[in-house]
């Protein structure tokens, strides 16, 4: 669960929390890869920086900060093999990371990772970003009220 300030991850066959987190601002999105393995928690401080964080859901290790957008990050998608993630800005730009080449050992030492690929296709913010079921597109929405569509 995302709120203001926090992750919350709770083990609802319990009904119990079993670890909470801080994050700078609001949680905007929480994203699980396909195979359970990751979640990527996408938030920010307005017109400050906008942050994603990736954890490992095994150990509930933070793994890896992505920090270089400007502005929130509004939403945050795995693409179906998981290899990469899509992050959306108010910041008007899409970034692409992946996390093939970049995490090598989720339980390894936290790393920043690098974006590959920024997409500046939008004239004001990006509020969501989603790849096609197969991986091959990936589509953003904006408050520019665009769709944009991309070959992944």
């Amino acid at each position: 669960v995302g709120s203001y300030g926090s992750i919350a991850i709770w083990d609802l066959t319990k009904a119990e929390l079993l670890k909470n987190f801080d994050m700078p601002g609001a949680v905007h999105s929480i994203a699980v890869n396909a195979d359970g393995s990751r979640l990527a928690a996408a938030g920010g401080l307005p017109a400050r920086t906008g942050e994603v964080l990736i954890f490992d859901t095994t150990s509930w290790q933070l793994v890896s900060t992505l920090a270089e957008h400007s502005d929130v990050v509004y939403d945050a998608a795995f693409s179906p093999d998981g290899q990469k993630l899509a992050t959306a800005s108010l910041d008007k730009t899409v970034k692409i990371w992946d996390l093939k080449s970049q995490i090598s050992d989720l339980k390894s030492e936290i790393s920043d990772l690098k974006s590959v690929q920024t997409l500046k296709g939008h004239s004001d913010f990006v509020y969501s970003v989603t790849f096609t079921p197969d991986g091959k597109k990936l589509v953003s929405s904006s408050k520019d009220r665009s769709l944009k569509i991309y070959n992944a």
